[in-house]
């Protein structure tokens, strides 16, 4: 979440859009679009929301978007090891 991102934050910060996305892969959903067609979706959960410290999620057009606006530099940064405190 401490990533600098240049995408402007309308509802949801790019950076929880992202956190999203992840969220969406560890829950093994295949399509990107699933995040808020499927079934269970991830976009309405706020249980799941509330345990990753969201206030909510995004609709998966708006995830889309921003990873589609991501530069190499931030991909790279994202994926970069951080250490985490604990509170």
């Amino acid at each position: 979440m401490d990533v600098s991102l240049h995408q402007k934050t309308y509802i949801h910060r790019p950076q929880a859009k992202i956190l999203e996305f992840l969220v969406a892969m560890l829950a093994g959903l295949p399509y990107l679009e699933d995040i808020s067609r499927d079934g269970r979706s991830l976009d309405q959960d706020q249980t799941v929301a509330a345990a990753w410290q969201q206030a909510g999620w995004a609709d998966h057009s708006g995830v889309g978007r921003t990873l589609q606006a991501l530069t190499l530099a931030e991909a790279e940064a994202v994926g970069q090891p951080r250490s985490f405190s604990h509170p």
